[in-house]
């Protein structure tokens, strides 16, 4: 296994627990998001990353999760992707795959640091 520099975000799953991992992102997932009953799956984007740049086997499979690679980086092993939920477990048996994450957004202060050092919020006047 590989080391690993600085912290990953609790959303993250690494290979030695990784079906423990997969299971507890799909069912947080399930719980914070309860489908409305005119609703399509319930998908969530995420961030994947490979050993090796993935291939086109890797992204057939994705496609008949009824996944979506909504980008694939150049240079990086990595694959961002929009997934039913409940495939999740069959995305996460894949051999390459090194690491899985949510595709969340990034903020430069959490909202309570940014309370604390008496920041507006973004988008806010000043």
């Amino acid at each position: 296994m590989r080391r690993m520099v600085g912290r990953r975000s609790k959303t993250t799953i690494e290979r030695p627990n990784r079906t423990v991992g997969v299971f507890t992102l799909a069912l947080v997932l399930l719980l914070a998001w309860p489908p409305r009953p005119d609703a399509g799956p319930l998908v969530v984007d995420l961030i994947v990353q490979y050993e090796q740049l993935p291939v086109g086997d890797e992204l057939e499979r994705i496609a008949a999760l009824g996944g979506v690679v909504r980008y694939q980086y150049e240079h990086l092993p990595m694959l961002a992707l929009t997934v039913p939920v409940v495939a999740l477990p069959l995305l996460a048996a894949g051999l390459d795959i090194d690491v899985i994450s949510l595709d969340e957004t990034v903020e430069s202060f959490s909202l309570a640091a940014r309370a604390t050092a008496n920041e507006p919020e973004p988008g806010s006047p000043g």
